[in-house]
């Protein structure tokens, strides 16, 4: 019994078959390329300390010290991270009464709901206010709050909320400078 492909079904495959070639090929143009030159000389640098920067990452040349592969420089411009939030960052931030205020504001929401609010500072502040399904809110009336409808600290700059679990979040204040991720910040957890 012989059957009869019909011509549409056979353009169907392969369009769909193209694309789905061309749609892998774009995935993997779109992820960053680890070459082997960059994890040689990744595996041979000293591990340090991230340090805190206050201005934008700058690239580094990263030399090949394989003897096997060629020696090509490579422009990595990877981004500089805070290092350990200090112990004087937390004793400044158990300080605080705006970072104070947002952590039992917090903390009443996660026993309510049994996790935190979600998002950025907006979308958290936003279910802090009685956005949620309880209708319920739980900022109090004298919390700082920008235009925008964000948390601010007394500095008038945003928290920044961290989530580190579903039930362990970070608030972090800019500090005096009003610049974030300086030594000065005031973290609570």
């Amino acid at each position: 019994m012989k059957r009869n492909i019909s011509p549409r079904l056979i353009l169907a495959v392969v369009t769909l078959a193209l694309c789905g070639v061309l749609g892998w090929r774009m995935f993997l143009s779109e992820r960053p390329a680890v070459s082997r030159v960059e994890t040689a000389a990744a595996k041979t640098e000293p591990a340090s300390m991230p340090s805190i920067s206050t201005s934008q990452p700058h690239p580094k040349q990263i030399q090949n010290s394989d003897e096997d592969a060629p020696n090509v420089a490579i422009v990595s411009d990877r981004p500089r991270f805070a290092a350990e939030v200090s112990p004087a960052q937390r004793r400044a931030g158990e300080k605080d009464v705006d970072l104070q205020k947002a952590s039992v504001s917090l903390r009443d929401y996660r026993k309510a709901f049994k996790q935190n609010p979600v998002g950025n500072n907006a979308e958290i502040t936003s279910a802090l206010l009685g956005q949620n399904s309880q209708g319920t809110r739980y900022l109090p009336e004298d919390a700082h709050l920008s235009d925008k409808k964000e948390l601010t600290d007394h500095w008038g700059q945003p928290l920044f909320f961290h989530q580190i679990s579903a039930t362990n979040m970070e608030i972090r204040s800019a500090g005096p400078d009003r610049r974030m991720w300086t030594p000065d910040d005031e973290v609570l957890r």
